[in-house]
């Protein structure tokens, strides 16, 4: 009798380390990233990076939920380029040939693959028009632009460069262009313009096994240009103005004769 209750004590304590290790909770993660498909037609300058295509992205990583640890040793990648931390978030700027459709994005914690999973991009906003250039800051400029896929609204914004201060903002519903009226860049020197869509557009990610519901990436896509301003020498405006005075004045007493 006693052998028997030996073996069911060793039986006990052989299963008892197993079946804890099979209730023992599976590890979670929350994602939170942001993708922007970004269109430059110009950098900081007319003629610095032309035409340039890339994917920006800012990625959040927390252990169980949006209000777990903060996740600082991950290996993160976006088109097999490696993310670099920051204060408390991962991020990219990935350089591309042309438009695509769609991006890769790889996570990897502690050794373990949580994602490894190609996205589709919904949109690419694209100025195009003006130009990178000298502009003349007393002519009306017309800026327009074109959308890959979706035809949503779209925010214009000029900024002056130098300073960061706002000249002109404006939602776009339904256009897809708008001309701004002279001399609004008068006195800068040099000026962005950014058109970026309004909407955030979403793709949920809680379909992995091992990513908490509220994990998402959203891509919002924008496309920015640079213009230089021509300094207007102060004479010769006051000698066209004066001529422009002239030609209106004369048009004004020729109609009056014929009357």
């Amino acid at each position: 009798m006693k052998k028997i209750l030996l073996i069911l004590i060793s039986l006990t304590f052989i299963f008892i380390p197993v079946h804890s290790q099979n209730n023992k909770e599976k590890k979670t993660y929350h994602i939170k990233c942001c993708i922007n498909p970004v269109y430059s037609l110009a950098r900081f300058d007319t003629n610095i990076d032309n035409n340039l295509l890339e994917l920006r992205a800012f990625i959040v990583l927390k252990e169980n939920d949006k209000d777990g640890k903060l996740i600082k040793d991950a290996i993160v990648m976006l088109e097999n380029q490696q993310f670099k931390f920051e204060k408390d978030y991962y991020q990219i700027k990935v350089k591309i040939p042309q438009i695509q459709k769609e991006t890769n994005l790889k996570i990897k914690i502690k050794g373990e693959i949580i994602l490894d999973k190609n996205f589709y991009i919904p949109n690419w906003i694209k100025l195009t028009s003006p130009k990178p250039n000298l502009i003349d800051p007393q002519e009306e400029i017309t800026i327009t632009w074109s959308q890959s896929y979706l035809k949503i609204p779209a925010n214009i914004k000029i900024y002056d460069f130098k300073s960061g201060r706002t000249l002109f903002t404006k939602n776009m519903i339904m256009e897809k262009q708008i001309k701004i009226k002279p001399n609004l860049l008068k006195g800068t020197e040099i000026v962005r313009i950014l058109v970026t869509d309004m909407w955030h557009l979403t793709s949920h990610i809680n379909d992995e096994n091992n990513l908490n519901k509220d994990s998402e990436i959203i891509f919002q896509s924008w496309s920015q240009n640079f213009l230089r301003i021509k300094k207007i020498d102060p004479i010769k405006k006051y000698i066209q103005d004066n001529k422009a005075k002239d030609k209106s004045s004369n048009k004004q007493g020729n109609e009056q004769k014929k009357k």
